[in-house]
Formats: C-alpha cells, structure tokens, sequence
C-alpha cells in the first residue's frame, strides 16, 4: 500500500521536472535560435543648390550593430543600434554640425537606439510594443526615411489581427 502513493508521487514529480526542462530548453530557444545583425553602409552625397549656400559634399558611414532573438512561446525581441560617422571634411550642414554657410545634409554624426521592441505572434494576429520601423503606404507621411543614414522609427504600439 504504502508503494502506490510513491510511484504516483514520482510520477507526478518526474513529469513536472521534465516539463522545466522543456521549458528551459524553450526560453534558451531566445538566444540560440536569434540572429546577430550587423552592416555597414558608406554614402556621398553632393547638393548643388542654385541660392547663396555652398555647394555640399557629405561622406558618410552608417554601422549597425543588434540581435533579433528567437522566439519563445511566441515572443520575440530586437534590439538595433546604429552609428553614424563623418568621414573626411565637414563640407556640409549636418543641422548639427554648425557649418551654416554649406547646404543641408541632414546625416549628422551620433550614435542612438534604432529599435527596441518585444513582438508576441499568436493565433489572432500579433503585436509589436518599443520602438520600431512603421513605413504605413507609400511612406510620405509616415515611414522610416530609410534612404537617409539615421533612419526614422517611432516609438509605439502596433496590432494586427489575422
């Protein structure tokens, strides 16, 4: 008699234990299932304006560096941080960089979090919560302007059901 209760205890402690092993080997699912993300971009761009202003000329690099991680029970994160960096002369106005009297490049040099965000698919839709690329149509009013180094995010709350 006393043999039953012990092999249901075992048995209820064997399938619990290894449900937290499986658990385990879910949420480490995060790291090794994510992926590293790093580029980099190189860019020129010269504007010859017909007004009083210099004529600019703009080296740039943009470098970025992050992790999208795997997914655990349908929960995601990204973290992406870019770099962008003059390279050569400042013989353009970076809005930043006080040279006034060249035209408008508006890449200036800084380093700053282009997305953070948690992302949870499920089978009604998902949902997306940090700071995030949203380019909604066409992009002229609302997109992340990506054809310029430092690129535009927002920093919101997206829902899209199925």
């Amino acid at each position: 008699m006393c043999m039953k209760p012990t092999l249901l205890s075992l048995a209820i402690a064997s399938a619990t234990l290894a449900q937290g092993a499986f658990a385990a080997e879910e949420l480490s699912n995060l790291f090794t299932q994510g992926k590293p993300i790093l580029d980099a971009r190189y860019r020129f761009e010269n504007v010859d304006q017909n007004n009083d202003l210099r004529d600019a000329n703009a080296q740039t690099l943009r470098t970025r560096a992050g992790f999208q991680s795997g997914q655990w029970y349908g929960l995601s994160g990204l973290l992406e941080v870019d770099n962008v960096s003059r390279i050569g002369d400042d013989a353009y106005n970076s809005t930043r960089n006080g040279q006034k009297e060249y035209a408008v490049v508006a890449d200036p040099d800084g380093t700053e979090v282009n997305q953070a965000l948690l992302r949870s698919d499920h089978m009604l839709g998902s949902a997306v919560l940090g700071r995030q690329r949203i380019n909604l149509d066409n992009q002229r009013f609302i997109g992340s302007v990506a054809w310029r180094q430092n690129e535009q995010t927002f920093d919101g709350a997206l829902t899209q059901l199925k």
